[in-house]
């Protein structure tokens, strides 16, 4: 079985496919730049006029206008232009198969959960987060025709209530406020993610979850918590771990760390972008200090999966780094 997830725009062709239990790289045009072209890349794939279409098997084809000028069409656009470097859609394609759940926390655009709609199929599922009422529209829009989608219009939190929520000038945001002046205030939902996931945990199904809150991590943890202490069934973890970086650069831990880490996951630094087909993985207390935290992920393994990354490593889909460098 072949699919593929492929872009179609003025500059080329940018291609994800899948054949035979194996994930590749196909690209030309605009994919083919290097890793320090990609942003001037990605801003003249925005500016040049013409249609652009993103088509996955199985998937209704969406449809971008960049005499749009919406957010949506820019942030996706770019982030296909990145295709071939971005190491969480190389995780994804990896760890993630038809029938499996999973969560996009802080979905912003959407972009994620569409590569995760692809990645689980019809048989899959795929929970959408995202606070910013801002994207709620696009969201629906674009998710609407995706049976095994199903999108969450709030926060993810440590309980059930309202907060407030920071909007910024460039249409993100986030519950923690960091420059008031660029913040417009707004009061949304929140619940725990543990109300949304428990039953695909507890089921076997959920496996991955990726977490952009922009500094709320921690509290999102709090809410994870039951699927987090499960006895089995517990899912990779993408997570921002700027703060654990600097804190482990200082030698000391950070709230996100002690959290995964009391609940036995193990965790790796990753790079937000790779130009290496095997995704390499660096012990949180091995990553590089040359490497900045802002171009850092981390991935959480919990201990019933080491045996699977194990094995994705063999299939070199990943790489273990053992040593600081």
């Amino acid at each position: 079985m072949r699919q593929k997830l492929r872009y179609v725009g003025p500059l080329g062709e940018a291609a994800l496919v899948t054949a035979a239990g194996r994930s590749l790289i196909q690209c030309r045009g605009a994919a083919a730049y290097p890793r320090r072209g990609l942003d001037a890349v990605s801003s003249f794939l925005v500016r040049r006029p013409g249609s652009r279409a993103i088509h996955v098997d199985g998937l209704p084809t969406m449809h971008l206008s960049a005499k749009s000028g919406r957010l949506e069409t820019v942030d996706w656009v770019q982030r296909v232009a990145r295709l071939p470097f971005d190491a969480l859609a190389l995780a994804m394609s990896s760890i993630c198969e038809p029938g499996d759940s999973v969560a996009d926390v802080g979905a912003f655009t959407g972009w994620y959960s569409y590569l995760a709609a692809w990645q689980v199929g019809e048989t899959g599922e795929v929970h959408t987060f995202e606070a910013s009422p801002d994207h709620a529209n696009a969201l629906q829009r674009m998710f609407g025709p995706l049976s095994q989608v199903q999108l969450h219009l709030v926060g993810a939190g440590p309980s059930e209530g309202e907060m407030v929520f920071h909007r910024n000038v460039l249409s993100q945001g986030s519950f923690v406020e960091t420059h008031a002046e660029d913040h417009d205030p707004v009061v949304v939902p929140v619940r725990p993610l543990d109300h949304y996931l428990s039953s695909a945990q507890a089921a076997g199904r959920l496996k991955f979850i990726k977490i952009d809150v922009e500094g709320f991590e921690g509290e999102v943890l709090r809410g994870l918590e039951g699927v987090l202490n499960a006895d089995d069934n517990r899912p990779y973890l993408w997570i921002e771990l700027n703060e654990a970086f600097e804190a482990a650069r200082a030698g000391h831990s950070s709230e996100v760390e002690s959290r995964l880490t009391a609940a036995g996951y193990r965790l790796f630094g990753v790079p937000t972008l790779t130009c290496q087909s095997a995704v390499p993985l660096w012990p949180l207390q091995s990553v590089p200090a040359t490497l900045p935290t802002g171009w850092m992920d981390g991935l959480a393994v919990p201990p019933e999966r080491e045996d699977d990354l194990d094995r994705l490593t063999r299939l070199r889909r990943f790489r273990l780094i053992d040593h600081p460098s």
